[in-house]
Protein backbone atom coordinates (compact mmCIF):
# COMPACT_ATOMS: atom_id res chain seq x y z
CA UNK A 1 0.00 0.00 0.00
CA UNK A 2 0.85 3.52 -0.41
CA UNK A 3 -0.23 7.14 0.94
CA UNK A 4 0.72 10.35 -0.60
CA UNK A 5 -0.09 14.12 0.81
CA UNK A 6 0.09 16.61 -1.70
CA UNK A 7 0.31 20.11 -0.35
CA UNK A 8 -2.32 22.37 -1.53
CA UNK A 9 -0.44 25.22 -2.75
CA UNK A 10 1.01 27.13 -6.41
CA UNK A 11 1.80 23.94 -7.79
CA UNK A 12 -1.50 22.34 -7.01
CA UNK A 13 -3.21 25.19 -8.53
CA UNK A 14 -1.31 24.49 -11.75
CA UNK A 15 -2.25 21.19 -11.85
CA UNK A 16 -6.00 22.26 -10.85
CA UNK A 17 -6.15 23.77 -14.36
CA UNK A 18 -5.04 20.43 -16.42
CA UNK A 19 -8.70 19.09 -14.87
CA UNK A 20 -11.30 18.33 -17.37
CA UNK A 21 -14.11 19.90 -15.04
CA UNK A 22 -11.85 22.97 -13.96
CA UNK A 23 -13.14 25.39 -16.21
CA UNK A 24 -16.57 24.85 -14.36
CA UNK A 25 -15.49 24.51 -10.61
CA UNK A 26 -12.73 26.97 -10.38
CA UNK A 27 -14.89 30.07 -9.58
CA UNK A 28 -16.31 27.58 -6.14
CA UNK A 29 -12.54 25.82 -5.33
CA UNK A 30 -12.14 28.62 -2.49
CA UNK A 31 -15.42 28.10 -0.81
CA UNK A 32 -16.29 24.84 -2.05
CA UNK A 33 -14.94 21.83 -1.10
CA UNK A 34 -16.75 19.62 -2.89
CA UNK A 35 -15.18 21.06 -6.52
CA UNK A 36 -11.98 20.88 -4.99
CA UNK A 37 -12.72 17.20 -4.37
CA UNK A 38 -13.40 16.29 -7.73
CA UNK A 39 -10.41 17.71 -9.05
CA UNK A 40 -8.25 15.98 -6.27
CA UNK A 41 -10.12 12.89 -7.37
CA UNK A 42 -9.34 13.36 -10.96
CA UNK A 43 -5.65 14.34 -10.17
CA UNK A 44 -5.38 11.27 -8.11
CA UNK A 45 -6.74 9.19 -10.93
CA UNK A 46 -4.35 10.04 -13.33
CA UNK A 47 -1.34 9.69 -10.51
CA UNK A 48 -2.50 6.11 -9.60
CA UNK A 49 -2.75 4.89 -13.51
CA UNK A 50 0.63 6.20 -14.07
CA UNK A 51 1.86 4.54 -11.69
CA UNK A 52 0.71 1.25 -12.47
CA UNK A 53 -1.82 1.23 -9.71
CA UNK A 54 -4.52 -1.54 -9.88
CA UNK A 55 -6.85 -0.35 -7.04
CA UNK A 56 -7.23 3.16 -5.90
CA UNK A 57 -9.74 3.58 -2.76
CA UNK A 58 -11.34 6.94 -2.30
CA UNK A 59 -11.76 7.40 1.56
CA UNK A 60 -12.89 10.65 3.36
CA UNK A 61 -12.19 11.60 6.99
CA UNK A 62 -15.44 9.92 8.15
CA UNK A 63 -15.02 6.85 6.30
CA UNK A 64 -13.41 3.19 7.01
CA UNK A 65 -12.04 0.31 5.19
CA UNK A 66 -11.32 -2.78 6.94
CA UNK A 67 -10.61 -5.92 6.89
CA UNK A 68 -10.78 -8.63 9.88
CA UNK A 69 -10.29 -11.55 7.98
CA UNK A 70 -7.58 -11.00 5.16
CA UNK A 71 -5.08 -8.52 4.09
CA UNK A 72 -6.42 -6.10 1.08
CA UNK A 73 -4.10 -7.72 -1.44
CA UNK A 74 -6.21 -10.81 -0.72
CA UNK A 75 -9.40 -8.82 -0.76
CA UNK A 76 -9.02 -7.23 -3.75
CA UNK A 77 -7.30 -10.07 -5.51
CA UNK A 78 -11.09 -11.62 -5.44
CA UNK A 79 -12.40 -8.76 -7.20
CA UNK A 80 -13.59 -8.83 -10.83
CA UNK A 81 -11.22 -7.22 -13.06
CA UNK A 82 -14.05 -5.16 -15.01
CA UNK A 83 -14.88 -3.55 -11.62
Amino acid sequence: GKALAVPVDDALQVEYSTCRRFETLQGRLEEDWLARQELHVELAMRKAKDEGCQWLLHIDLDELFMLQDRTAPQHFAGMPADR
